[in-house]
Protein backbone atom coordinates (compact mmCIF):
# COMPACT_ATOMS: atom_id res chain seq x y z
CA UNK A 1 0.00 0.00 0.00
CA UNK A 2 1.15 3.52 -0.66
CA UNK A 3 0.78 5.70 2.42
CA UNK A 4 1.84 9.28 3.18
CA UNK A 5 4.83 7.76 5.01
CA UNK A 6 5.85 5.56 2.10
CA UNK A 7 5.13 2.07 0.83
CA UNK A 8 3.89 -0.53 3.33
CA UNK A 9 3.80 -4.26 2.66
CA UNK A 10 1.63 -6.53 4.76
CA UNK A 11 0.47 -10.09 4.25
CA UNK A 12 -3.10 -10.84 5.26
CA UNK A 13 -4.19 -14.43 5.81
CA UNK A 14 -7.77 -15.62 5.39
CA UNK A 15 -9.15 -17.51 8.36
CA UNK A 16 -11.23 -20.65 8.08
CA UNK A 17 -14.84 -19.82 8.99
CA UNK A 18 -17.69 -22.21 9.64
CA UNK A 19 -20.75 -20.54 8.12
CA UNK A 20 -23.06 -22.80 10.11
CA UNK A 21 -21.51 -21.99 13.48
CA UNK A 22 -23.87 -19.89 15.54
CA UNK A 23 -23.64 -17.88 18.70
CA UNK A 24 -25.54 -19.71 21.44
CA UNK A 25 -27.33 -16.52 22.48
CA UNK A 26 -30.99 -16.47 21.59
CA UNK A 27 -31.95 -14.49 18.51
CA UNK A 28 -34.96 -13.04 20.37
CA UNK A 29 -35.10 -11.58 23.88
CA UNK A 30 -36.66 -8.71 25.79
CA UNK A 31 -36.08 -6.30 28.64
CA UNK A 32 -38.53 -4.09 30.50
CA UNK A 33 -37.59 -0.79 32.10
CA UNK A 34 -40.51 0.06 34.37
CA UNK A 35 -38.92 3.35 35.44
CA UNK A 36 -38.80 4.60 31.84
CA UNK A 37 -42.10 2.88 30.96
CA UNK A 38 -40.58 1.08 27.96
CA UNK A 39 -40.09 -2.53 26.90
CA UNK A 40 -37.51 -3.52 24.29
CA UNK A 41 -37.86 -6.63 22.16
CA UNK A 42 -34.47 -7.47 20.62
CA UNK A 43 -34.66 -9.40 17.38
CA UNK A 44 -31.23 -10.39 16.01
CA UNK A 45 -32.71 -12.51 13.21
CA UNK A 46 -36.18 -12.74 11.71
CA UNK A 47 -36.80 -16.40 12.55
CA UNK A 48 -40.45 -17.38 12.56
CA UNK A 49 -40.43 -20.39 14.85
CA UNK A 50 -41.80 -21.57 18.20
CA UNK A 51 -39.10 -19.74 20.15
CA UNK A 52 -40.08 -16.44 18.52
CA UNK A 53 -43.82 -17.04 18.96
CA UNK A 54 -43.42 -18.02 22.63
CA UNK A 55 -41.04 -15.15 23.46
CA UNK A 56 -43.32 -12.64 21.74
CA UNK A 57 -46.30 -13.83 23.80
CA UNK A 58 -44.26 -13.60 27.03
CA UNK A 59 -43.12 -10.11 26.01
CA UNK A 60 -46.66 -8.82 25.53
CA UNK A 61 -47.85 -10.54 28.73
CA UNK A 62 -45.13 -8.71 30.66
CA UNK A 63 -45.97 -5.43 28.90
CA UNK A 64 -49.62 -5.79 29.92
CA UNK A 65 -48.89 -6.89 33.50
CA UNK A 66 -46.48 -4.00 34.06
CA UNK A 67 -48.69 -1.51 32.16
CA UNK A 68 -45.89 -0.39 29.87
CA UNK A 69 -46.80 2.49 27.54
CA UNK A 70 -44.04 2.22 24.91
CA UNK A 71 -42.39 -0.68 23.17
CA UNK A 72 -39.35 -0.77 20.92
CA UNK A 73 -38.31 -3.52 18.54
CA UNK A 74 -34.54 -3.53 18.23
CA UNK A 75 -33.78 -4.48 14.61
CA UNK A 76 -30.23 -3.11 14.59
CA UNK A 77 -27.77 -5.63 13.16
CA UNK A 78 -30.61 -7.92 12.03
CA UNK A 79 -29.83 -9.41 8.62
CA UNK A 80 -33.43 -10.46 8.00
CA UNK A 81 -35.10 -13.82 7.49
CA UNK A 82 -38.80 -14.58 7.43
CA UNK A 83 -41.29 -11.75 7.05
CA UNK A 84 -43.84 -13.81 9.00
CA UNK A 85 -42.30 -12.34 12.16
CA UNK A 86 -44.01 -9.08 11.19
CA UNK A 87 -47.46 -10.64 10.93
CA UNK A 88 -47.03 -12.42 14.27
CA UNK A 89 -45.92 -9.18 15.96
CA UNK A 90 -48.86 -7.24 14.53
CA UNK A 91 -51.29 -9.72 16.12
CA UNK A 92 -50.47 -7.93 19.40
CA UNK A 93 -50.92 -4.40 18.05
CA UNK A 94 -54.21 -2.49 18.07
CA UNK A 95 -54.78 -2.48 14.32
CA UNK A 96 -57.63 -4.18 12.46
CA UNK A 97 -56.02 -4.34 9.02
CA UNK A 98 -52.63 -3.59 7.51
CA UNK A 99 -50.37 -3.82 4.49
CA UNK A 100 -46.87 -5.26 4.39
CA UNK A 101 -45.80 -5.65 0.76
CA UNK A 102 -46.94 -4.47 -2.62
CA UNK A 103 -47.15 -1.59 -5.06
CA UNK A 104 -43.96 -2.80 -6.75
CA UNK A 105 -43.31 -2.93 -10.48
CA UNK A 106 -40.76 -5.55 -11.53
CA UNK A 107 -39.33 -5.80 -15.03
CA UNK A 108 -38.36 -9.25 -16.33
CA UNK A 109 -36.82 -8.48 -19.69
CA UNK A 110 -39.68 -7.21 -21.90
CA UNK A 111 -42.33 -7.99 -19.25
CA UNK A 112 -43.51 -5.65 -16.50
CA UNK A 113 -45.22 -7.29 -13.54
CA UNK A 114 -47.18 -5.21 -11.04
CA UNK A 115 -47.60 -6.46 -7.49
CA UNK A 116 -50.48 -4.65 -5.80
CA UNK A 117 -50.72 -4.25 -2.04
CA UNK A 118 -52.69 -6.95 -0.28
CA UNK A 119 -54.88 -5.87 2.62
CA UNK A 120 -54.39 -8.20 5.59
CA UNK A 121 -57.06 -8.51 8.25
CA UNK A 122 -55.40 -8.78 11.62
CA UNK A 123 -56.16 -11.79 13.81
CA UNK A 124 -55.40 -10.13 17.14
CA UNK A 125 -54.19 -12.03 20.17
CA UNK A 126 -57.17 -11.62 22.48
CA UNK A 127 -56.37 -10.04 25.82
CA UNK A 128 -52.86 -8.94 24.89
CA UNK A 129 -53.49 -6.18 22.32
CA UNK A 130 -51.12 -3.24 22.81
CA UNK A 131 -52.29 0.31 22.03
CA UNK A 132 -49.29 2.38 23.18
CA UNK A 133 -46.36 3.82 21.24
CA UNK A 134 -44.29 1.54 19.00
CA UNK A 135 -40.70 2.19 17.93
CA UNK A 136 -38.55 0.26 15.47
CA UNK A 137 -34.81 0.70 16.06
CA UNK A 138 -32.67 0.47 12.92
CA UNK A 139 -29.04 0.77 11.87
CA UNK A 140 -26.92 0.24 8.78
CA UNK A 141 -26.94 -3.43 9.86
CA UNK A 142 -30.72 -3.75 9.36
CA UNK A 143 -31.55 -5.72 6.20
CA UNK A 144 -34.26 -7.60 4.32
CA UNK A 145 -37.20 -8.72 6.51
CA UNK A 146 -35.88 -6.55 9.36
CA UNK A 147 -36.09 -3.50 7.08
CA UNK A 148 -39.57 -4.64 6.02
CA UNK A 149 -40.51 -4.76 9.71
CA UNK A 150 -39.56 -1.10 10.15
CA UNK A 151 -41.36 -0.19 6.91
CA UNK A 152 -44.53 -1.93 8.15
CA UNK A 153 -44.41 0.20 11.31
CA UNK A 154 -44.28 3.46 9.35
CA UNK A 155 -46.47 2.50 6.37
CA UNK A 156 -49.30 1.49 8.69
CA UNK A 157 -48.86 4.53 10.99
CA UNK A 158 -48.13 2.28 13.97
CA UNK A 159 -45.22 4.22 15.37
CA UNK A 160 -41.77 5.58 14.65
CA UNK A 161 -38.48 4.37 13.20
CA UNK A 162 -35.49 5.53 15.25
CA UNK A 163 -31.84 5.17 14.25
CA UNK A 164 -29.82 5.37 11.10
CA UNK A 165 -30.82 4.40 7.58
CA UNK A 166 -31.10 0.63 7.16
CA UNK A 167 -28.50 -1.30 5.22
CA UNK A 168 -31.17 -2.62 2.89
CA UNK A 169 -33.49 -0.54 0.77
CA UNK A 170 -37.12 -0.62 1.94
CA UNK A 171 -38.36 -1.97 -1.41
CA UNK A 172 -36.02 -4.76 -2.46
CA UNK A 173 -35.79 -8.51 -2.80
CA UNK A 174 -34.09 -10.26 0.08
CA UNK A 175 -33.88 -14.00 0.75
CA UNK A 176 -30.13 -14.43 0.48
CA UNK A 177 -28.17 -17.53 -0.39
CA UNK A 178 -24.76 -17.39 1.31
CA UNK A 179 -21.59 -18.85 -0.24
CA UNK A 180 -17.93 -19.13 0.55
CA UNK A 181 -15.32 -19.60 -2.17
CA UNK A 182 -13.40 -22.88 -1.73
CA UNK A 183 -9.84 -21.54 -2.04
CA UNK A 184 -9.78 -17.90 -0.97
CA UNK A 185 -12.59 -18.51 1.59
CA UNK A 186 -14.29 -15.24 0.62
CA UNK A 187 -17.87 -14.83 1.82
CA UNK A 188 -20.58 -13.50 -0.48
CA UNK A 189 -24.36 -13.55 -0.82
CA UNK A 190 -26.73 -13.61 -3.75
CA UNK A 191 -30.38 -12.62 -3.59
CA UNK A 192 -32.74 -15.13 -5.12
Amino acid sequence: MDTPDGEVKETLRFEETDLLARNNDSFVSFEIDEEKNVAVLTLKECNYNDEYIDTLKEFFKAVKEQQIGSIAVDLRYNGGGSSYVINEFLRYIDINEYYIFGDIDVRYGPFLLTDEKELIYNQQEEGLVFDGTVYALTSSGTFSAATDFAVAVTDNNLGYVVGSVSGGMPSTYGDLVQFQTPNARLLFTVSY
